[in-house]
């Protein structure tokens, strides 16, 4: 780990290296070179268990054989990056920003209120339970369920053969690129839209009152 910290000091420091070819490089890609190459190893060796243990697969049942085809896919990433998200948008507000915003949010409860540490400590709580169904082994079970009843034994063998190879596993690690990078779009543009039309809503609930 410290020669690890060393050596990402000593790039951004330097600013640029040479690499085995004598071309400068700046630390940051010599980085994400280190990194890809590890991924690429990471890849190469789970590729060739799966590809050793691929003829045992043939007398697998349907479900054992969907569990092997979701733990191919690297689905497990997939959930840690969106629980990540999940614990990360929770944390965008607090409870004293929900009162800025609606002194009523708690009730009529505020900081300045006797009772506001343990409104704190609810809604700590309340932020941690929120992300924490389903579990990785529920989304995981749930994955693997769904490709038991909708694949045959036949289809799924054959799927984790091509996956276990090199194209396949690259086809893996763009796939779970490219969910994480719709899940920003996503998540971006939601965001803006309940922004404006929670102002909108807002707006119209004031023109009633003022009807009245």
């Amino acid at each position: 780990m410290a020669d690890a910290l060393v050596g990402t000091a000593s790039h951004r420091r330097f600013g640029r290296v040479a690499d085995g070819h004598g071309l400068l490089l700046s630390g940051d890609s010599v980085l994400e070179n280190q990194n890809q190459f590890q991924r690429r190893k990471q890849l190469a060796a789970f590729s060739a268990s799966l590809l050793f243990s691929f003829s045992t697969f043939a007398s697998e049942t349907r479900e054992t054989l969907a569990e092997h085809f979701v733990t191919l896919l690297q689905y497990d990433r997939q959930f840690e990056a969106f629980n990540e998200r999940c614990v990360h948008d929770q944390g965008s507000f607090t409870p004293e920003s929900l009162v800025a915003r609606n002194p009523n949010y708690f009730d009529g409860l505020t900081p300045k209120s006797a009772q506001w540490p343990d409104v704190v400590a609810a809604y700590s709580e309340f932020r941690q339970q929120v992300c924490s169904r389903p579990t990785k082994t529920e989304y995981l079970q749930a994955l693997s369920s769904s490709y038991a009843k909708a694949m045959t034994a036949k289809q799924l063998q054959e799927s984790i053969k091509f996956y276990s190879s090199a194209t396949g596993q690259a086809l893996v690690e763009a796939n779970q690129l490219a969910a994480l990078a719709s899940d920003d779009v996503v998540s971006e543009v939601r965001s803006k839209i309940a922004v404006e039309q929670t102002a909108r809503l807002q707006s119209k609930i004031r023109a009633l009152i003022s009807a009245k």
